[in-house]
C-alpha cells in the first residue's frame, strides 16, 4: 500500500515545548562549555568562532548547530533548526538551557536583569502566545522597563503577523491540493505526478539532494495500488513548509514523525501536503508526499526514508 500510514500522535519528547529551533542556555555556560557538549554529541567547531558567535557541523554540513550570545541581555542561544529531535533532546541534556518555564518565573523577578533575559528570549522563540502576558506587565511596569516590553511586544506582534499571513496562505495551498488529491484515486495518475531524480535538486539541500537522486535511480518508488478513500473534511487536508516541519506545531503534526527528522535536509520553502481520507465509516487512511516542485504537483510518498537511507549510508561511512 502505497504511503498509507496509521500513525498516532507525536511522541512526547517531540512535543516538548523546548525542543523547537532556538533553544536559550543559561547565560553561565561559556562557548567553550558549549564546544565541550557539542564536540561528544559528534559536532565539529568552524574555524571562525568568536566570544559572541560560533557554530559547529556533523559530516561537515548538515546537522549544525549556530551559538549567538547578546552581552546586553546576556542571551545565550543556540540554533538547532535542522539537528533531528533526537540529538536536540540530547544538546538538552549535555546543557543547561533556560525551558519555558524558567523563562516564565525569571518574568516575575524582581531583578531587572532577569526580566529583560526572559523578555527577549521569549521573542527569539516567537512565543507569540505570550502577548497578553506582557500586555498586563507593561501596564503595570515601572520605566524604562515598561518601554523594553513594549519593544518585545511590537517584534512579538509582527511575528503574529507573519504567522497569519502564512497560515492563510497555506491554507489556501491545501485547498487546491484537493483537487489533485482526488485524482491520486487513479494510479496511473499517481505514477505520473512521481519525482524524478532530475527534480531532487528543488527538494532537498545540496549537500544531500545528489544522493536522493541516485537512490531514486537505484530504487524507484513503489506505488502499489495507490491511494485509497476520499477526502470527506478539507480540513484533512494541511499543507506545510518544510521549514515548519522540524518541530512540533499545528502543521507538522499531521505528518508522520519521520519528517521531523528529515526536514533539516529538505529544502525550507518548498511546499508539502498531508492528507487523511475515509474509506469506509469510522476507517480512515493517511497520506503525505505531495509536493510544490517549481510550481507543479508532483509526488514523492515517505520522502523522509530517504532521507533517512542516504543519512544511514553517510554515517556508516563516517
Amino acid at each position: 500500500m502505497m504511503a498509507a500510514s496509521t500513525h498516532s500522535g507525536p511522541g512526547e519528547m517531540a512535543q516538548n515545548p523546548d525542543l523547537g529551533q532556538r533553544l536559550v542556555l543559561d547565560p553561565n555556560v561559556t562557548r567553550v562549555q558549549i564546544d565541550a557538549a557539542l564536540t561528544r554529541l559528534g559536532f565539529v567547531q568552524d574555524d571562525d568562532a568568536s566570544e559572541l558567535a560560533a557554530s559547529w557541523r556533523m559530516f561537515g554540513t548538515r546537522p549544525f548547530v549556530v551559538w549567538t550570545f547578546n552581552p546586553v541581555f546576556r542571551l545565550s542561544v543556540l540554533d538547532v533548526g535542522t539537528v533531528p529531535p533526537a540529538q536536540r533532546a540530547q544538546i538538552i541534556a549535555a546543557l543547561p538551557i533556560l525551558g519555558l518555564v524558567e523563562l516564565e518565573r525569571r518574568l516575575k523577578s524582581n531583578l531587572p536583569g532577569d526580566v529583560l533575559l526572559a523578555l527577549w528570549a521569549l521573542v527569539d522563540r516567537e512565543e507569540v502566545g505570550h502577548l497578553p502576558m506582557l500586555r498586563k506587565m507593561a501596564q503595570k511596569a515601572a520605566q524604562p522597563l515598561a518601554d523594553e516590553i513594549t519593544l518585545a511586544m511590537g517584534a512579538l506582534g509582527k511575528i503574529d503577523a507573519q504567522r497569519r499571513e502564512l497560515i492563510g496562505g497555506l491554507r489556501l495551498v491545501a485547498q487546491t491540493a484537493g483537487e489533485v488529491i482526488d485524482a491520486l484515486a487513479d494510479p496511473n495518475v499517481a505514477r505520473s505526478l512521481l519525482v524524478t531524480p532530475d527534480e531532487c535538486a528543488s527538494l532537498f539541500t545540496p549537500d544531500i539532494a545528489a544522493d536522493v537522486a541516485e537512490l531514486l535511480q537505484t530504487k524507484p518508488h513503489n506505488l502499489g495500488r495507490g491511494m485509497e478513500g476520499r477526502v470527506v473534511n478539507g480540513d484533512h487536508i494541511v499543507a506545510a513548509q518544510a521549514g515548519l516541519l522540524r518541530w512540533h506545531n499545528m502543521f507538522s503534526r499531521a505528518f508522520p514523525m519521520g519528517y521531523r527528522d528529515a526536514a533539516g535536509w529538505m529544502s525550507a520553502q518548498t511546499v508539502w501536503v498531508a492528507w487523511k481520507t475515509e474509506t469506509a465509516p469510522e476507517h480512515t487512511m493517511t497520506y503525505d508526499g505531495l509536493v510544490l516542485c517549481d510550481g507543479q504537483w508532483r509526488l514523492f510518498p515517505r520522502a523522509y526514508r530517504a532521507v533517512a537511507q542516504v543519512m544511514t549510508a553517510r554515517q556508516t561511512r563516517h
